[in-house]
């Protein structure tokens, strides 16, 4: 009789390990799984991170490349508004000469027309 409960104890230890060791191996198989499932995705994670790594690369040598540009421009437009203001500068001293000789014409106009010395003694011009 002692025999049988041993028995009887060892075959149910024996069963629960079994049963135990196969609700084990499902839980191996399931967390193999994930573990397969997590590697891929972080595979996945990986290659799209450096593919946006790649292209903020991309997007600050765009911008650096746009500010350089935009200070080309900068140089160039106050290039143009020195040469501007020079032109502006000399077209006005131009007038201003220009009215200096439209004086100085007018004035030698008036002497000749005064001292009449541009006609000969019997009036024909000279």
């Amino acid at each position: 009789m002692a025999g049988r409960r041993f028995e009887s104890a060892v075959g149910n230890i024996i069963g629960a390990v079994s049963s135990n060791a196969t609700t084990l191996e499902r839980a191996a198989i399931k967390l193999t799984a994930t573990a397969e499932t997590t590697q891929t995705l972080s595979t996945t994670v990986a290659a799209s991170s450096e593919e946006a790594s790649m292209n903020v690369n991309s997007v600050a040598a765009a911008a650096s490349e746009i500010t350089l540009l935009v200070l080309k421009i900068a140089d160039q437009v106050d290039e143009s508004r020195r040469i501007s203001n020079e032109a502006v500068a000399r077209a006005g001293k131009a007038d201003a000469r220009i009215a200096d000789l439209t004086k100085a014409s007018a004035r030698i106009g008036d002497v000749a027309a005064q001292t009449n010395l541009l006609r000969g003694p019997n009036g024909e011009r000279v």
